[in-house]
């Protein structure tokens, strides 16, 4: 009984829900990305999310914030595509 009511509560969001999801988050990373690109900020970094950008400047130099942003895009691209590819082999 606990196994179904958790399988109902994965099944929530149908893949093409997860898909949409993942593309639109992927397209915001690519657009910070390009805003990141334009007007690159510099150190010191303020705020909550400061380590990231202090460790993707550090990583990958000058636009390394603009690099970090890419790389979510394509993770969330990637993962959008996953899904769109489970959903056409499922049903």
């Amino acid at each position: 009984m606990d196994n179904e009511l958790a399988n109902q509560k994965r099944s929530q969001f149908s893949a093409k829900d997860k898909a949409m999801l993942s593309a639109g988050l992927g397209f915001c990373m690519f657009m910070l990305a390009v805003m990141e690109w334009a007007k690159t900020s510099l150190p010191p970094y303020m705020g909550r999310w400061a380590w990231t950008h202090r460790i993707a400047f550090e990583a990958f130099g000058y636009h390394g914030v603009a690099v970090m942003w890419i790389i979510f895009g394509v993770i969330l691209s990637a993962i959008a595509l996953w899904n769109l590819m489970t959903m056409k082999h499922s049903g």
